[in-house]
């Protein structure tokens, strides 16, 4: 497993994300206490709460640059900021409760060789992960992710979770769609914004907030992409002779064929585009004749008067 293995602590966000989430799956929902493990099929790995004794044991990821490569800066933590980590991940608050926070630790054969954590947040439980990097390449953080998941939904009940990851970690990216994760942001090529991301990751049995959307995505400046409007840019070859304005923006008519006005409008039509020139008749605004082609030419305008003629009676 690469460094960095998509893990942020409560108040931490880590640089460009990908947003995922899985729905709630209703298992055992004993609350877990020291003492009791949750042990993966996959592989013998079994998490414990977190103690203040494995602050050491974090301390060495939190300190290591190639576990926290893909964490803010990507820079070590100094011990002030990981002994207010632990305080936080010690704080005794209810499971239920906004904010609430639990750490667990991984263990292989009675050794500690990663850790996984979960945040309530608004409509969502949130996660993240890291393996210790002796342990890496060993299918340490799938079972680690299996085992997890199953404890947050022992300790919150049926919930929707949330994954933030570093677009450059393909290798957790790919880690949680197979488990489900459905891949907002990045699989939508930064072109949805905070609704259409809301609506990916909300469906049956799935409710997920809209600020936990919405400010994640504003902290790390995940705006779409949004068609900008080209500046329009007429002709530049010879001009012709200008005419008399004759009608003098008097666009009122009393009868039909008394006034017609025409105009060229262009369209977009994937890469390529074409060109409308109708002839509308000011008494009732219809449309007395009309030609498309894709060049906004003098043939064009032109044919579109000589079929609005036609309708004419002769005299």
């Amino acid at each position: 497993m690469p460094p960095g293995q998509g893990f942020h602590t409560p108040g931490e966000v880590p640089g460009p994300v990908v947003g995922a989430v899985v729905g709630d799956d209703p298992v055992d929902r004993e609350i877990m206490g020291n003492g009791q493990n949750v042990v993966s099929g996959r592989q013998e790995i079994s998490l414990r709460c977190f103690s203040a004794c494995d602050q050491a044991f974090f301390a060495s990821l939190a300190s290591d640059e190639r576990v926290v490569r893909f964490v803010g800066d990507g820079m070590s933590w100094p011990t002030g900021r990981i002994e207010e980590r632990v305080r936080l991940a010690l704080r005794d608050v209810p499971a239920s409760e906004a904010g609430a926070v639990r750490w667990f630790i991984a263990e292989a054969d009675g050794e500690s060789v990663g850790l996984f954590v979960s945040s309530r947040r608004q409509g969502a439980v949130e996660i993240g992960y890291w393996v210790a990097p002796d342990f890496w390449g060993r299918g340490i953080a799938g079972a680690m992710l299996d085992a997890g998941l199953e404890a947050v939904v022992r300790v919150y009940g049926p919930v929707a979770v949330v994954a933030l990851i570093d677009p450059a970690n393909t290798a957790s990216v790919k880690l949680v769609e197979r488990r489900g994760f459905v891949v907002a942001f990045l699989a939508a090529k930064g072109r949805y914004g905070h609704r259409r991301i809301h609506a990916v990751l909300t469906g049956p049995g799935c409710a997920v907030a809209k600020k936990t959307v919405l400010t994640p995505m504003r902290t790390l400046g995940l705006v779409c992409k949004v068609r900008r409007r080209r500046r329009y840019s007429s002709y530049a070859g010879q001009v012709g002779t200008c005419v008399p304005n004759t009608l003098g923006r008097d666009f009122a008519a009393t009868g039909p064929n008394q006034k017609w006005v025409t105009d060229v409008t262009e369209f977009r039509i994937g890469d390529r585009r074409a060109y409308l020139s109708p002839v509308i008749d000011l008494f009732d605004r219809s449309v007395v004749a009309h030609r498309c082609g894709t060049s906004p030419s003098l043939e064009l305008t032109n044919g579109s008067l000589e079929q609005a003629l036609a309708t004419l009676a002769p005299d």
